[in-house]
């Protein structure tokens, strides 16, 4: 699940809604006009109930319910994989001290909600979600170079993780 399946939806809702096509459109960029729009109508009901955003002239619009609905399976989705790895590390969200959410689409308020509902407690915002994943991977390298001797990452995804390419 991520911030482009969402977006995907609100421009499958749109493409219905407004019955939206290739032919509403003087430019080529079709797919990519709505697709921008959709972010910014995402970003925008992160803190708003309502996003009105104007593509070529049409006033489009989507409300946060409206969203909220769309994105139901998948946030659904999120919570089984949650479930699932608890499951497999042997844990219950009992055992669980902090929750740290990574990626914009952690800002979108169904997500926290179902995310704090599920955990039994309040996600951790102290770390910007779009850096956590720099950030831990700096520490990784911090560690690797022999500066940092007082922390231990433990269940990291192996540094042979690579792309093999053939005939370089």
């Amino acid at each position: 699940m991520g911030g482009d399946d969402f977006d995907q939806l609100i421009v499958d809702h749109w493409k219905e809604k407004y019955a939206l096509n290739e032919s509403s459109f003087s430019a080529n960029d079709y797919n990519q006009t709505l697709r921008m729009a959709a972010i910014k109508a995402k970003k925008l009901l992160s803190t708003e109930s309502n996003a009105l955003i104007v593509i070529n002239d049409l006033n489009v619009e989507i409300s946060r319910e409206t969203f909220d609905n769309l994105i139901e399976s998948l946030v659904k989705k999120t919570i089984t994989s949650c479930e699932q790895a608890l499951k497999d590390a042997e844990l219950s969200t009992k055992d669980i001290d902090l929750v740290v959410m990574v990626g914009g689409s952690t800002r979108v308020p169904k997500v926290y909600k179902e995310v704090e509902k599920f955990f039994g407690k309040t996600p951790f915002t102290g770390v910007d979600p779009d850096e956590v994943v720099a950030l831990g991977a700096a520490i990784q390298a911090d560690i690797l170079a022999g500066n940092r001797k007082d922390l231990l990452l433990l269940d990291v995804t192996p540094l042979s993780l690579g792309i093999e390419t053939v005939g370089v």
